[in-house]
């Protein structure tokens, strides 16, 4: 979280997301300037060009 805390700092918008509860839990209180949602990547209804730039840390492509 360092990073997308960085980011935010500087004026950018992170949103990060996770299928679990669970998992955007601890980000939410330890990164309040980062918008966390609980949501399947896959199932995701957003705009083309909705962000500038992506990364992922872990993910399991099996829907592929």
């Amino acid at each position: 979280m360092p990073v997308a805390r960085d980011l935010t700092a500087l004026g950018h918008s992170v949103v990060g997301f996770d299928g679990s509860a669970e998992q955007v839990a601890r980000p939410r209180l330890n990164a309040r300037t980062v918008t966390f949602l609980e949501a399947d990547m896959c199932e995701l209804a957003l705009e083309v060009g909705s962000f500038d730039a992506v990364a992922t840390l872990v993910m399991v492509l099996s829907r592929l």
